[in-house]
């Protein structure tokens, strides 16, 4: 680890999940504070929008904020995970694809003690570094995202009549963030394969494919011709929940795109 990067923790209260916890929180509650916080981090997983809670001044805290910061965000994780979840903080989505492997300390999370998560899936890893889900600050599929889809379809289609299966595969491609995760568990090891997941702006999962550590060489090539779709590892991924044919997003995206275009 690099000692520059990796020895400085940030205030405590800062990142935006944190600002979250501490605007949101119900002192009223009778939850007890591990269930607030977990319903807590879920509803932060699920807005649209974060750019409220990205404030790089804060505001002076008063007795009663600091109180609270000691009681839910302070047990909550270590230091350690706190300096890592900076590196995904909005204003520095994942930094720089090329440099020294030590500056890029944080993209390998092998720390079994934080990110080990059992007989769960690695998606439970949300619960205690929500960071990981998405850099974006607005998650919502805006019109430049309907904009692309419309060219992708238009550049496939030329011969024929545009079909729902084109819409559904450009939303799918489009909806992708920059943010790819490649999983190591114990099926990994066992079965020899590594889960390649493609994430969209709210960290789920559009399509997730088995990837041979032979071919894992081959990923940078696709991220810099911008060609992963023409690939196997793309066509033969399994389709995330939200994203098939009935899906919660398809639902909501394609009928409309479907209409325009008709």
């Amino acid at each position: 680890m690099s000692q520059s990067q990796g020895s400085i923790c940030p205030t405590f209260g800062a990142l935006p999940i944190e600002q979250y916890l501490l605007r949101k929180w119900d002192s009223t509650s009778s939850l007890p504070t591990n269930q607030q916080r977990d319903q807590l981090i879920q509803a932060f997983l699920r807005e649209d929008d974060i750019s409220a809670f990205t404030s790089s001044t804060l505001d002076v805290i008063s007795n009663g904020k600091q109180k609270l910061i000691h009681k839910v965000i302070v047990p909550w994780r270590s230091q350690k995970l706190r300096r890592i979840a900076e590196k995904y903080l909005p204003d520095d989505p994942l930094g720089e694809l090329f440099g020294d492997t030590e500056d890029h300390w944080w993209r390998i999370l092998d720390d079994a003690s934080l990110f080990d998560t059992g007989d769960q899936g690695w998606e439970n890893i949300y619960n205690r570094f929500p960071e990981l889900a998405s850099p974006e600050v607005c998650r919502t599929f805006n019109d430049g995202d309907i904009a692309e889809v419309k060219e992708e379809v238009s550049a496939v289609v030329t011969s024929r009549e545009s079909e729902e299966d084109d819409y559904e595969d450009a939303i799918a491609h489009v909806s992708v963030s920059s943010c790819w995760l490649l999983v190591f568990d114990r099926e990994s090891f066992e079965d020899e394969e590594v889960l390649l997941v493609f994430r969209e702006k709210s960290g789920n999962v559009v399509r997730q494919s088995s990837v041979k550590p032979g071919d894992l060489e081959h990923i940078p090539h696709y991220i810099m011709r911008g060609s992963i779709t023409e690939s196997g590892i793309w066509r033969d991924a399994e389709v995330g929940e939200k994203y098939k044919s009935k899906g919660k997003t398809m639902r909501e995206i394609l009928p409309g795109m479907i209409a325009e275009a008709e």
